[in-house]
């Protein structure tokens, strides 16, 4: 047992070694491997809420904690933090300062590699579906996992070593994922049929038509289930009602049109389908923590 921690012990040390290299400064990276996405914080602070793709983070150095909807989730150095489903979430780092940054690493999952791998390694057949799951959750680091998110730091320094070595690396990550604590779940959401796997159908299928008004009966059928039941699993997944995840797409989307499209606010509330300015002022206040004007003045809109 004290062998094995001094084992992730080192491999912590290396992959924070790694990324000091990779961020020399305070703030967010993406670095030359596609869907690799790196943090450095040197402040206590409640990150910018986003629409999170599903991905797998590491925290390298530090604690921070992962908000959806009304779930949280605590993620200290020796935790790997799994998201399942693309969705808003929030992150507050609670341990950084310039002397001790905060140090995060995360992967955006890859569907199809994920049902290729599920084809190849075998699971027990005989189990039942799981029911409907959080889509967000932590497990303790492996070391197989550790290192191998080293590795793919250490690819990430070099052009040619991450065009050709990443994306072998990037395929063990996701065996590690399928064959350790996240296994189970990973199957889940990603064994077509299943209720958890339903419900990311029609996450996707909402998000997509985030501007359009919310239909339950669509929805439902969708899933191949009864409203009640729909709503009932869609909560277990998000933490959130259909109505109150619709809504936060809805008010997401708004945000990317004020600070990457230049929409005024007025034009964002409309476009979104909100009737009435002052409901959407409120409402994206409660959410973001700062009226519309403030997010438009500082990404640029106009």
């Amino acid at each position: 047992m004290e062998g094995a921690f001094s084992e992730l012990e080192y491999g912590y040390a290396l992959l924070k070694k790694r990324l000091e290299g990779l961020m020399p400064r305070q703030g967010r990276y993406a670095p030359r491997v596609e869907g690799v996405t790196l943090f450095r914080g040197e402040e206590s602070v409640r990150l910018e809420s986003a629409f999170c793709p599903p991905s797998v983070g590491v925290t390298v150095q530090g604690f921070q904690e992962a908000v959806m909807g009304v779930e949280n989730h605590a993620c200290g150095t020796g935790d790997c933090l799994l998201n399942c489903v693309g969705m808003p979430c929030s992150f507050l780092v609670r341990e950084a300062c310039r002397e001790k940054p905060f140090f995060s690493m995360a992967l955006e999952l890859r569907a199809p590699l994920l049902f290729q791998l599920m084809a190849e390694v075998p699971c027990d057949t005989g189990a039942a579906s799981p029911p409907s799951e959080s889509a967000l959750r932590t497990a303790k680091m492996t070391p197989e996992l550790l290192y191998a998110f080293v590795r793919l730091a250490e690819a990430a320094k070099d052009e040619i070593r991450a065009k050709v070595l990443a994306p072998m690396i990037v395929r063990e990550i996701h065996f590690y994922l399928l064959t350790g604590p996240f296994g189970a779940c990973l199957r889940n959401f990603y064994t077509p049929g299943t209720p958890a796997a339903q419900i990311a159908q029609a996450i996707g299928y909402m998000r997509a038509r985030c501007r359009e008004r919310l239909r339950m009966e669509v929805l439902a059928r969708m899933a191949n289930m009864a409203e009640s039941t729909f709503s009932r699993n869609f909560r277990r997944v998000t933490s959130l009602s259909p109505l109150q995840f619709h809504k936060r797409l809805k008010l997401y989307e708004a945000r990317r049109l004020m600070t990457l499209e230049r929409c005024s606010a007025a034009d964002a509330c409309f476009a979104v389908g909100y009737e009435s300015r002052p409901q959407f002022t409120r409402e994206y206040k409660r959410l973001f923590g700062r009226p519309p004007l403030r997010d438009i003045m500082e990404g640029g809109g106009a």
